[in-house]
């Protein structure tokens, strides 16, 4: 996978509901090599939830939540998965 990634760096979405289990280690071995040496940055969205999956915090560097209220408008919490 990381040689895909040095060939062609282009934005990617990924769209999940967040519930699955942690990568196989040569995955999150990858994308860490692709975060140190090209600078991935891996953005999860919560959306109504407070608490990401495992899955989700291995893979993410940056965990975004939203939270909606009914009566007023949503907030936006951000932190650094890792």
């Amino acid at each position: 996978m990381f040689s895909r990634l040095t060939e062609s760096v282009r934005p990617q979405l990924l769209i999940t509901d967040g519930q699955f289990k942690v990568p196989a280690q040569e995955l999150l071995e990858e994308l860490q090599q692709a975060q140190w040496e090209l600078g991935l940055e891996v953005h999860g969205l919560l959306v109504g939830v407070e608490d990401a999956s495992e899955g989700l915090r291995s893979i993410s560097t940056h965990i975004h939540t939203v939270q909606l209220h009914s009566n007023a408008p949503a907030t936006v919490r951000s932190s650094a998965a890792r």
